[in-house]
């Protein structure tokens, strides 16, 4: 009788096949270039212990955060078909949806199919794509007559990067049935506002 098929002796190759499109369904796409960007709010995962970061920034879009003690679950401030439970919530502590601090990390293609599985991506979380908030110093130099003046100037850019969000109809039981609760860690940047940052 032929086993290669069966569940007990799945073949090597067939396995990671299965498993890769289960987590990673773009996964074709995802390893159409090397390395690809990461926005990084919790590092708690064992994938990203020895990733060097690259830049710190903020989220553009806005999020309301949740913890159970074991997860870290940023959901999108609005809610689609939910907006009431995330509207009441709004308020709760005094808490407001903010932009998240974390840092940006470059990984390989097989680097995200490992953090895809970890996080069972389309699942509680997905990872999609999101707007970052970069700041840097722009140095410049100008002559005034026979001196060079040095002039430094914070600015901002825009990169693109994948995060992990959390999926609203995985979470909405936990929330409803207080099994979630909202971070309060606020911190402020004057040109950012106030922001969610995870110790």
């Amino acid at each position: 009788m032929n086993f290669w098929f069966s569940n007990n002796n799945e073949h090597p190759i067939v396995k990671s096949v299965r498993e890769r499109s289960q987590y990673t369904p773009d996964y074709r796409n995802l390893s159409q270039q090397p390395r690809q960007l990461l926005f990084a709010y919790t590092y708690k995962a064992t994938v990203l212990e020895n990733s060097p970061s690259i830049l710190s920034g903020w989220s553009f879009e806005k999020f309301l955060l949740w913890t159970n003690g074991k997860d870290i679950v940023p959901l999108p401030a609005v809610a689609d078909g939910n907006r009431g439970i995330f509207e009441s919530r709004k308020n709760f502590g005094g808490i407001q949806p903010k932009r998240i601090m974390g840092r940006v990390i470059s990984l390989s293609s097989k680097k995200f199919v490992e953090l895809d599985k970890q996080r069972e991506n389309g699942v509680p979380f997905a990872r999609q794509r999101i707007r970052v908030i970069v700041p840097y110093l722009e140095y410049t130099n100008e002559q005034n007559g026979g001196t060079y003046i040095n002039n430094c100037e914070s600015k901002v850019t825009i990169l693109r990067a994948w995060m992990y969000v959390g999926v609203k109809p995985h979470w909405m039981t936990d929330i409803r049935n207080n099994r979630l609760s909202p971070i309060d860690t606020i911190e402020k940047e004057d040109k950012i506002g106030e922001y969610f940052k995870i110790k």
